[in-house]
């Protein structure tokens, strides 16, 4: 999948290696690996043409032994894009159009910041088989590698993105099988420093204990000097296989040699199957020592006796260079200060220390002094105080984590203030912000975003995952500098409607709503109305709504209402939860027999715990959520947990705490997608390349320029004996 490669010319009489893809004026065979160099005969005809009605293709940019690379634009945004085609003498194969879709398919499933993102692919109706990736500009690593080679600084950096690619293709399932400096593209950085793509995942494979690196009549496929010994045997394909390819590609980023010479692929081979007589040479002054025996390592014969996985190989390398230098990164603080001030402020993470696995994989980088700054601006005190202090630690349990990790180059560092759920207090906190801090994230509530959104579209200052499920920040097309995680409100309250609708058969005329009377309280209403709508019931006025003030726990009349209207069997409470508390202890005694459902705003353990304090029994009430439950099973929850083990040990696993965890989790992942340029301009558009982000909480997180809506995942809970949430299924 090379996205871009040496400019190839309009017409004909371009010579080509159907292996290396490196073209030639003339000869026929390519001196590289003895094969039989195609000649291009006729201008290209599908230039000028649009795929699938969506991608133009307007330059022929290069060509390979399976497909032709084209410079296009994706209509519908006006983008440019790269388009691959399988080559018309190759669709005749199915075996060679199952290897393309293949390479679709797989590469569809990956999303990190140093893999070539795929926009698409697929066949057309004419049979011409494409895939669709960005565009990038640049060059590949065997050219930008000079002569002699690369540093030993220069080298370890480059290669901690390469190893950080390779690790996410490992843990999703894939083995690569083809890397090599013309599969990995190098573009330059506002920094000064180069951000790596590894392309062509035409040879990628799922990982299989039964597969092998051969094809079904018994021919390998590979690049001779990178692909590992056992592709070219029956032996079994493993991560193993793609660490033989990375001791080579390290080598030769440090010599411009590569590691197993000989005039042609048979010679190449023999040395590889001898690998106790290769020779492997590093004349680099800051080379550290043993470098060559962990290169050695990785490129041994038998997989056993490699390094297991490339986390090893990079623990290795890292080992190398604190044996001379020492170590170079400090401990961490175990606790974050929460001073108790009037603006209770949180500064978070000082330092960090390398840890195995994904995250060890930045640990080379330098780390520039300036920090990463972000703000949050929330209720730390009055009705929805619980909220935002929970938010808050949800944030920083994560920033922690990356902190410690070193999973970025520079620490994040997160300010809160508090603004009492008052619109004036949260625009000059936001006011204050927009000096220093890089975005925004995890504000809270509904008319304090309202009030302070149009400050923050005019600084262009990023607001990330609200904690609010309101309209004013779900407008279509999206504000550019707002995204939400959290499902709309009206997501919320269609859910609670399509439950008691639709599994429990409750008319719709015997639900009533107590409503705040803001944004908040109307998101959810018109989303209960248009679920009524949807299901046919247009009469919306049967449905009595009640409305309270915001900041308040003025629910008397909105209690006198409900119960003087004996039909109603359920209230939905789209409500601040101590509001929504005092609402249902006070209507409770009066209406004994009546239901409540509430969304998450209410739907926190705080609420359960006001009722109890206020002496009703909360058994039985419905809540929906916008995360999973705290105490769940899936990878994300679990590392929520390790994370409150870790930094915050006396605080209990909650809903809201979660949330703040999550809306942290996509920021670092966005922060990590940055390559290092921190502005807010780049972290939009990291956050807009977002498809489907497995973060390991149930819910993949997309955004795009034109959707900024991250999840609309809900789930629900009910509120048992104990006054504990439990897991819930909708209907």
């Amino acid at each position: 999948m090379r996205a871009m490669v040496e400019p190839a010319p309009a017409a004909s009489s371009t010579r080509y290696c159907p292996l290396c893809s490196v073209r030639y004026e003339s000869g026929d065979t390519c001196p590289e690996d003895g094969a039989v160099l195609v000649v291009e005969r006729e201008a290209d005809p599908l230039v000028g043409t649009v795929l699938a009605d969506a991608y133009r293709l307007d330059e022929l940019i290069g060509a390979g032994g399976m497909g032709r690379v084209y410079r296009g634009v994706q209509l519908s945004l006006q983008r440019p894009i790269a388009v691959k085609v399988l080559r018309s003498d190759r669709t005749a194969d199915p075996a060679m159009v199952r290897r393309f879709l293949q390479e679709a398919r797989l590469s569809s499933r990956l999303d990190h910041p140093n893999i070539v993102h795929v926009i698409d692919g697929g066949n057309t109706a004419a049979g011409c088989c494409y895939l669709v990736m960005e565009l990038l500009e640049g060059m590949t690593l065997d050219a930008f590698v000079p002569e002699g080679g690369l540093s030993w600084t220069t080298t370890r950096e480059l290669f901690t993105q390469l190893c950080a690619g390779v690790e996410a293709l490992h843990r999703a399932g894939l083995v690569h099988r083809d890397l090599k400096p013309k599969n990995i593209m190098l573009r330059p950085r506002g920094d000064g420093g180069h951000a790596l793509k590894i392309l062509d995942f035409g040879l990628a494979k799922p990982l299989d204990p039964d597969s092998t690196g051969l094809t079904a009549d018994g021919q390998f496929l590979g690049t001779p000097g990178y692909l590992a010994p056992e592709q070219m045997s029956s032996g079994e394909i493993t991560i193993q296989t793609d660490v033989y390819a990375l001791g080579a590609v390290l080598y030769f980023m440090l010599t411009k040699s590569p590691a197993f010479a000989g005039e042609a692929g048979p010679a190449i081979v023999v040395q590889q199957l001898d690998d106790e007589t290769v020779e492997l040479v590093i004349d680099h002054a800051d080379a550290p020592p043993g470098l060559t025996a962990v290169i050695r390592k990785a490129l041994r014969r038998a997989p056993h006796r490699r390094f297991t996985s490339v986390a090893e190989l990079v623990a290795a390398l890292r080992e190398l260079d604190e044996a001379v230098e020492g170590p170079t990164l400090s401990s961490a603080p175990d606790e974050r200060a929460l001073r108790s001030s009037s603006r209770r402020r949180f500064l978070i993470g000082l330092g960090s220390v390398g840890a195995l696995g994904a995250s060890a994989l930045t640990l080379w980088a330098t780390r520039p002094r300036a920090p990463i700054r972000l703000g949050m601006s929330g209720a730390l005190s009055g009705t929805a105080g619980a909220i935002g202090r929970d938010m808050a630690l949800g944030l920083g349990l994560r920033f922690d984590q990356a902190n410690a990790a070193g999973e970025l180059p520079a620490t994040i560092e997160l300010e809160v203030l508090d603004d009492g759920y008052e619109p004036a207090r949260a625009e000059a906190n936001v006011a204050r912000f927009g000096a220093d801090k890089l975005a925004l994230v995890g504000n809270i509530g509904t008319p304090t975003t309202a009030a302070c959104l149009p400050a923050l579209l005019a600084a262009k200052l990023p607001l990330i995952g609200a904690h609010s499920g309101a309209e004013h920040l779900r407008r279509d097309p999206p504000d550019r500098y707002v995204f939400n995680y959290r499902a709309g409100y009206a997501l919320e309250t269609a859910a609670i409607i399509e439950h008691v609708c639709g599994r429990e058969r409750l008319e719709p005329s015997k639900i009533a709503v107590l409503a705040q009377a803001d944004a908040y309280g109307e998101s959810g209403v018109d989303g209960i109305r248009r679920a009524l709508a949807a299901r046919g019931f247009r009469e919306f006025e049967r449905v009595a709504i009640t409305r309270y003030a915001p900041n308040t726990m003025a629910v008397r009349d909105s209690v006198e209402t409900i119960a003087a209207l004996p039909h109603v069997e359920l209230v939905i409470l789209i409500a601040a939860y101590r509001a929504a508390a005092q609402f249902v202890a006070s209507l409770a005694p009066r209406r004994p027999e009546l239901r409540y459902a509430g969304v998450s705003p209410t739907g926190s353990s705080a609420f359960a715990d006001e009722l109890i304090d206020l002496g009703h029994d909360p058994t039985g009430i419905l809540l929906t959520q916008i995360v999973p439950h705290p105490d769940a099973s899936a990878n994300g929850v679990l590392r929520y947990r390790d994370a409150i083990t870790s930094y915050a040990p006396d605080a209990v696993p909650g809903f809201i705490s979660l949330e703040g965890y999550i809306v942290a989790d996509l920021v670092v992942e966005a922060l990590r997608r940055c390559e290092r340029d921190y502005s807010r301009e780049r972290l939009v558009d990291a956050l807009e390349g977002f498809r489907a982000v497995d973060l390991g909480f149930g819910a993949p997180i997309t955004f795009t320029p034109s959707d900024h809506q991250g999840s609309k995942r809900v789930w629900a809970t009910r509120i048992d004996g104990e006054g504990e949430l439990i897991e819930f299924a909708l209907g």
